[in-house]
């Protein structure tokens, strides 16, 4: 009698090979006997002995055409076969550092085949492994293993300060000593997620505000003169920055799980605050905005001639339109025959406009109800059928939105850092976290409706 499973085994394993021989045609006879083996039982449920893990690690670690026949590999076997690579991995290393960096090298290695034409069959199904990697993932960094710390002077090193300064992408600091700031302010908390089998290694980080109500600009919250609020009336926990900080994590919804324990955390801590928003840029808004005063062709719903129509003075009253145009006709002439549109773009397209006292007052109002008709009707198009979907274009504005919060305030040069002027010509929003509305604004949200108190 054939023992099937064993009949099995040696077609995966011929399965495996085939798919190594298709991809690195000069992997040397030895090399690929042993990797051969290794793989093999890495995608069964055979034990897997420590050497052929060091065979897969040593064959992965050349780079280039011997990781594409490993995700090559991955990609030809059936998904449940897939759980069986990884749980071995996963317990090979007792720890799923390895896999993070495997699902991020994957995410690179399909940009750059797609860059590169590569065929759709062979995309297809890289794509549809990074999609087994991201379902994997759900389960093993869900909050069963995921342990909440509180980063302070205490118990935080150098080196996972370090660490931690290089991860901010929303408010980044110049040296990572002035990152220390943060943690000596009384009315500042950075919260982290770690997996149990990777302790003091931040997954991702929040860094959350006390104050009195809500707060608008950054100068309050990170300003070199800001004033630190009276504690023992602070009612609003303000999230101001979340960074996941492995790129291999990315997508897996670790920021809407940190904002969840930030909050469990603050409620237990400080039994005070009753209120949660956050001060959130609009990196896409320069963009955007730019796209549309341009008048080019675009995917956008707003357009240069319906800002000029102005129906009912939406974007812009008759009095602001002639305090800016008085105000560009001092350095240059014909600004009287110019449309909205391109009075706007030309007030912009100083990088100081901000600077200019008429031009600031001026320039408030359309700003805001400009940023308005962006968050509330501007969606994602689908790359697929070209269809406007249901998400918002802004893809913080999606973050927060699809987690339950509304737009509580757009507001107005909220930032006027380089980086905030570059990304948003200085506007930012908050967004509010209702216990109470939250499940009710998901179901509005994705129906295509934005819960805005704007």
């Amino acid at each position: 009698m054939v023992n099937t499973h064993l009949s099995g085994f040696g077609e995966m394993r011929k399965k495996i090979a085939d798919s190594i021989s298709h991809t690195l045609h000069t992997f040397a006879t030895t090399s690929r006997r042993d990797v051969d083996q290794a793989l093999s039982f890495l995608a069964s449920d055979k034990t897997n002995p420590p050497e052929s893990m060091r065979a897969i690690l040593d064959f992965y670690k050349k780079g280039g055409a011997e990781r594409e026949a490993f995700f090559t590999m991955l990609a030809a076997l059936d998904p449940r076969k897939t759980d069986y690579v990884f749980n071995q991995i996963f317990a090979a290393m007792d720890t799923p550092v390895w896999l993070i960096q495997l699902r991020a090298d994957l995410s690179a290695l399909i940009k750059k085949l797609g860059a590169a034409g590569e065929k759709a069959g062979r995309l297809d199904s890289l794509k549809e492994l990074l999609r087994t990697f991201s379902d994997y993932f759900s389960r093993i960094f869900n909050f069963q293993y995921l342990v909440t710390r509180c980063c302070n002077t205490q118990n935080t090193s150098i080196a996972l300060l370090k660490f931690i300064s290089e991860k901010e992408g929303v408010h980044p600091t110049e040296h990572w000593w002035n990152f220390e700031n943060r943690l000596d302010s009384s009315d500042h908390i950075i919260l982290s997620l770690e997996h149990f089998k990777m302790p003091y290694v931040p997954l991702v980080y929040i860094e959350v505000a006390l104050s009195n109500g809500l707060i608008r600009k950054m100068s309050r919250i990170l300003g070199d003169k800001r004033r630190p609020p009276d504690l023992r009336r602070a009612d609003t926990a303000i999230f101001y920055s979340v960074n996941t900080t492995f790129a291999g994590l990315e997508g897996i919804a670790l920021g809407a799980k940190m904002i969840i324990r930030a909050r469990e955390h603050i409620q237990t801590n400080y039994p005070g605050i009753r209120h949660f928003a956050t001060l959130s840029p609009i990196p896409r808004f320069r963009g955007y905005l730019t796209a549309v005063l341009a008048g080019g062709a675009h995917n956008f719903s707003l357009t240069g001639q319906k800002i000029d129509t102005n129906k009912k003075g939406r974007f812009i009253s008759a009095g602001e339109i002639r305090d800016i145009k008085e105000e560009l006709s001092k350095k240059e002439k014909g600004i009287e025959t110019l449309s909205i549109s391109s009075m706007l773009r030309k007030a912009l397209g100083d990088e100081q406009w901000h600077a200019n006292p008429v031009l600031r007052r001026s320039m408030e109002h359309p700003m805001k109800e400009l940023t308005r008709y962006y968050f509330t009707r501007e969606k994602r198009i689908d790359p697929k059928t070209h269809a406007r979907t249901t998400h918002a274009y802004d893809p913080v504005a999606n973050f927060h939105l699809s987690n339950g919060a509304s737009i509580e305030s757009i507001n107005y040069l909220a930032n006027p850092s380089e980086r905030g002027m570059r990304e948003s010509y200085g506007m930012m929003a908050n967004y509010r976290y209702e216990a109470g509305h939250q499940e009710r604004n998901k179901l509005a949200y994705a129906s295509g409706k934005v819960i805005a108190e704007i």
